[in-house]
């Protein structure tokens, strides 16, 4: 989830090279009424934006029981200094949007380890 349009196209083209089809929201809400209708299996998340932002979305997701294992990998325009506050509110990863690299090695680890699961 990403309130940018830009980011969203830069993540989705990750996502779309590595054979993922993602389903966008623009903020922490409306992942939330999505995840209620049932069938993900992760979520990448923003930190900054409006309505809820990644924050508040993780410390929600991992109060709720039914969702509280989905893997939350965050990423960020901003720099180093939002991981331990990332990781603090209940992310698994915190990556920079713009290292495909790293974005896409965390993604697929983490998509591992829900498979195995």
């Amino acid at each position: 989830m990403d309130d940018s349009p830009f980011s969203q196209l830069v993540l989705c083209s990750y996502l779309h090279g590595a054979g993922v089809t993602p389903t966008l929201a623009a903020n922490g809400r409306e992942v939330l009424a999505a995840l209620s209708r049932g069938g993900y299996e992760m979520v990448v998340s923003d930190l900054e934006m409006p309505v809820m932002d990644g924050f508040e979305f993780a410390r929600a997701i991992r109060h709720q029981e039914c969702d509280r294992h989905l893997p939350l990998p965050a990423v960020s325009g901003s720099g180093e200094e939002m991981r331990p506050l990332a990781l603090d509110a209940g992310f698994d990863e915190y990556r920079s949007k713009f290292d495909r690299p790293g974005f896409l090695e965390a993604f697929l680890r983490l998509c591992k380890g829900t498979a195995a699961g």
